[in-house]
């Protein structure tokens, strides 16, 4: 059941913006910023790599569908983030 919308919008590789609406008439715009820096992301030039980087992202079994893990490894901070979530 759809409840409403929202929409994502990226201004540089930090920031971004989150607007929702809900069909019961409730709207607004919530400013986003990364947790993390992210590693691979430029506004000009050749984008940078970095091998343990590529272990980040969402992650999950197909079995079980509906739980999986958020994994960001950033050698910048230096940070290992894992969410999981059901």
């Amino acid at each position: 059941m759809q409840i409403g919308t929202i929409t994502l919008g990226f201004t540089d590789c930090r920031n971004g913006t989150m607007r929702y609406a809900f069909d019961d008439g409730r709207s607004g715009n919530i400013p986003l910023s990364r947790l993390t820096p992210n590693v691979t992301c430029t506004t000009s030039g050749a984008r940078p790599t970095n091998a343990d980087f590529g272990y980040s992202g969402n992650w999950y079994d197909a079995a079980t569908s509906g739980q999986g893990l958020v994994v960001e490894v950033n050698p910048l901070t230096p940070i290992v983030f894992v969410a999981w979530y059901t």
